[in-house]
């Protein structure tokens, strides 16, 4: 695994979650952090679920985000707790609903 914190793009560039917020919109890099903060909520259809878990190296922190199917995160949930360690893969994009710069994976 690698050292909490750091990220690395496709250019295989090592980069701090700090620079994480300034990556271009749409580029896809690799964070590894610390789970601290888990949250998630149905959509109205009810069939999938929208998830934000939020990571941090000690100096920075950022949201993941991303939508599944309710009956996957019932499962997948139990894996992301606080104090758990997890590697991201996604894009970098702005979230208009949260106003913050956040990960979207790649796959979910």
């Amino acid at each position: 695994m690698k050292t909490i914190g750091y990220s690395i793009d496709h250019a295989n560039k090592t980069i701090t979650i700090t620079k994480a917020f300034g990556a271009e919109e749409k580029k896809i890099i690799s964070v590894c952090g610390k789970i601290f903060f888990c949250d998630s909520r149905e959509t109205r259809k009810g069939d999938k679920t929208i998830a934000t878990v939020q990571i941090t190296d000690e100096k920075a922190s950022i949201s993941v985000k991303f939508f599944c199917p309710t009956e996957v995160w019932k499962d997948a949930k139990g894996a992301l707790k606080p104090g758990g360690v997890i590697q991201v893969i996604g894009q970098v994009s702005y979230d208009e609903y949260e106003k913050d710069t956040v990960i979207k994976p790649i796959s979910a």
